[in-house]
């Protein structure tokens, strides 16, 4: 059975972190690999400490979005090395397909430290997909919960790296709560690692987003394919208020394309040398409490040096940043 949907909001995200510093959203349809790939090699993804045996399947067998997922099976251990993440408040998604029935364990888990070259890993989080058909946290007091078997159910990890603390939820319903590094190490989110163990299971639309709108919130994403230029145009609204200005990321393939809402809560971008459709979109929004002063010179006066004809140099005052805004290219 295949759950099809076009993914036109993987995520959302406020990438600010408390220094100021833009921290950028990490997500993954697994999409824009060949089916029938080995995982390993594509995206950052590896084998568990650089093991070329553990590897995962690109397959279009299951899919939450069109036209893949990444079936792990027997040995597969596959891991998406994390940096940077030290501070702030993120939410971790993963779609996860389990076929009935389950023969042997398998895993869900975040380390909070990972070092694949000295072969050193703490972990803050291991989903356990048991036999018994239930999903327990192997490291805290928990809630155990019947996995969704044949069909797709959201792994949701909320988590407060500031406050080292986090809650975990399976199919909407609270598995536990508690201090994230909760065997020590780093405060940090570090690595993800997809675990067979054995048994087959399928993930899909993979996430790492700070806590911030929802995706409602995108009101219309329009797109216009020419073939011929070998290109695609790309027309935003958002439902936000239009004096948040906006910075939405649009994945084309494997491709990223800066969209950067007006005051209008629109924008527009042209994506050259490529056709397709736009896979997902991330949004990064201001911090409630924090401000930008608005120092640059205004529209008819701001300067750019590098703007295509089909741009304007234009203020703006990005990401809530602390400090003033610049000029840019829109």
């Amino acid at each position: 059975m295949h759950a099809i949907r076009q993914v036109t909001c993987l995520s959302v995200v406020l990438a600010v972190t408390a220094a100021g510093q833009a921290q950028d959203p990490w997500f993954d349809t697994f999409n824009c690999y060949q089916t029938g790939s080995g995982l390993i090699g594509q995206g950052g993804w590896d084998g568990w400490y650089h093991d070329p045996n553990a590897n995962g399947l690109v397959t279009d067998e299951q899919y939450l979005s069109y036209p893949n997922s990444v079936k792990v099976a027997d040995a597969s251990d596959l891991c998406q090395y994390l940096a940077g993440y030290e501070t702030g408040q993120w939410t971790i998604r993963a779609w996860h397909y389990v076929p009935a029935p389950l023969s042997a364990s398998t895993y869900f888990i975040v380390n909070n430290e990972y070092d694949p070259d000295s072969r050193t890993a703490q972990w803050a989080i291991e989903l356990n997909f048991r036999p018994d058909g239930t999903v327990i946290d192997d490291f805290r007091a928990h809630t155990p919960r019947p996995i969704a078997f044949n069909g797709w159910a959201e792994i949701r990890i909320e988590v407060d790296l500031d406050a080292n603390v986090q809650a975990t939820y399976y199919n909407g319903e609270l598995v536990s709560e508690g201090t994230w590094a909760v065997r020590g190490g780093a405060v940090a989110i570090a690595n993800f690692d997809l675990f067979s163990n054995g048994p087959i299971a399928f993930f899909d639309d993979l996430s790492l987003a700070r806590a911030g709108v929802v995706c409602e919130q995108i009101k219309s994403l329009k797109q216009k394919v020419n073939e011929k230029k070998q290109q695609i145009k790309l027309k935003l609204k958002s439902t936000m208020d239009p004096q948040k200005l906006l910075h939405w990321v649009a994945q084309q393939g494997c491709r990223v394309v800066d969209l950067v809402t007006n005051a209008r809560g629109k924008a527009k971008a042209t994506v050259k040398g490529l056709v397709g459709h736009v896979d997902s979109v991330v949004a990064e929004c201001p911090v409630p409490g924090r401000g930008c002063s608005q120092t640059c010179p205004d529209k008819t006066s701001c300067s750019v040096s590098g703007c295509t004809a089909e741009e304007k140099p234009i203020c703006r005052c990005l990401n809530n940043e602390q400090g003033p805004a610049q000029c840019r290219c829109e």
